[in-house]
C-alpha cells in the first residue's frame, strides 16, 4: 500500500522507480513496479455496503495538528452520512465495518 504513504513521505510511484534504478535493484523487480498493478478484491455481499459507505467518507480524516498525520474519520460526518443512506437495523454494523477499517488503515499508514 505505497500509496498511503506517499502523501507522508513526499514518495511517488516514479521516485520509487528511481530510487530501485539507483540503488541497482534488478531489472525484473523494476519492470514489476512499473507495470499498471490492478489488483482484484473480491468483496462478500454481506461487507458490500459497509464498503460503499466507507467509500462515501474516505475523505473525511481529522489529521493531528502538529504532525498532518492521519489521526481518525470524522466520526460526526461517518454517523450522518450512515444515517441518510441506510435502514436503521444496518446503522450499527456498518459504524463497526467502518471501524475496522479505519484501524487497519491506521496501522499500515502508522508502519
Amino acid at each position: 500500500m505505497w500509496w498511503l504513504k506517499a502523501d507522508k513521505r513526499g514518495r511517488g510511484k516514479d521516485e520509487a522507480v528511481s530510487d530501485l534504478e539507483d540503488f541497482g535493484a534488478p531489472q525484473e523487480v523494476i519492470n514489476q513496479f512499473r507495470q499498471p498493478q490492478q489488483k482484484k478484491c473480491e468483496v462478500w455481499n454481506c461487507n458490500w455496503e459497509s464498503l460503499m459507505c466507507f467509500l462515501k467518507v474516505q475523505t473525511q480524516w481529522r489529521r493531528h495538528p502538529v504532525t498532518g498525520i492521519l489521526d481518525s474519520l470524522d466520526y460526526d460526518a461517518v454517523i450522518r452520512t450512515i444515517k441518510l443512506f441506510y435502514k436503521k437495523s444496518e446503522r450499527q454494523r456498518i459504524f463497526s465495518d467502518i471501524q475496522t477499517m479505519e484501524h487497519t488503515i491506521l496501522t499500515e499508514v502508522h508502519k
